[in-house]
């Protein structure tokens, strides 16, 4: 134990060991113990005794944040040059009012991404699950994002971004086509916006995300509502709706 202590306070006094707290003055072999076995725990690791040999991390590069809608992904703008052993660690705030001009400082772990690349993150749940949705009241999100690696526990330097929630642009509603009224039966054909995903229903009832999805035409032989909406990033369309009716 004792030789553990001072090989602790050895590699604090070192220049790696100072940069790790990023601190010019001197810290002790307890704190910098402290720091990197909580980022070793905290990506799932087990805590050291010795002291580990510190390699440095580079800081991540600028990165492209979308939230619009339901929309909310996180890009790194340039790889790692090695992403071996490395957690990208996201942290946002609350929304914001428009009148706040800096608040990262309030922002908190949301998730973390092994072995980050230049792959966009969807992190709309986690953010959900910490702050709740974004919304037009408070629509500005401030980040701050870094690199740490599990094996050493080192964290790079900070950097900080921030985004606005655009609230979804608004969806045309699909339109309905068929004969009607019809004697034996009729095809009926469904057609939305590009990019849309259409869900409908034949009983009248109001269609939801969780509707039927239209594929193709599809064949009515007894009087129907059908009731459709379109789906795009995210945003529903008002519901079209048509009766279909079989003469006797």
């Amino acid at each position: 134990m004792p030789d553990q202590i001072l090989a602790w306070n050895k590699l604090a006094l070192s220049q790696q060991g100072r940069s790790v707290l990023g601190s010019s003055a001197k810290i002790s072999g307890a704190n910098l113990y402290t720091r990197l076995n909580y980022w070793i725990v905290a990506c799932g690791g087990n805590p050291l005794t010795e002291p580990p040999t510190l390699v440095g991390v580079e800081t991540p590069s600028t990165a492209t944040i979308v939230c619009q809608g339901d929309t909310f992904t996180f890009k790194l703008d340039q790889p790692l040059t090695d992403n071996g052993g490395i957690e990208l660690v996201i942290e946002a705030s609350e929304g914001q009012s428009n009148g706040v001009s800096r608040a990262h400082a309030k922002a908190v772990a949301i998730t973390m991404v092994d072995e980050p690349d230049t792959s966009v993150e969807d992190i709309r749940a986690a953010y959900v699950a910490r702050h709740g949705a974004p919304s037009a009241a408070a629509p500005k999100i401030f980040f701050c994002y870094y690199f740490v690696n599990k094996d050493t526990g080192e964290k790079s330097a900070t950097m900080q971004a921030e985004t606005k929630w655009i609230a979804p642009a608004s969806v045309a509603a699909p339109e309905i086509s068929g004969t009607t009224p019809f004697t034996e039966s009729t095809q009926v054909t469904i057609t939305g916006p590009d990019g849309a995903t259409i869900r409908y229903t034949t009983d009248g009832s109001t269609p939801t995300a969780e509707s039927t999805q239209y594929s193709a035409a599809f064949t009515l032989s007894a009087t129907a509502t059908v009731k459709a909406i379109a789906i795009k990033d995210g945003v529903s369309s008002s519901v079209a709706e048509k009766t279909f009716t079989k003469s006797e």
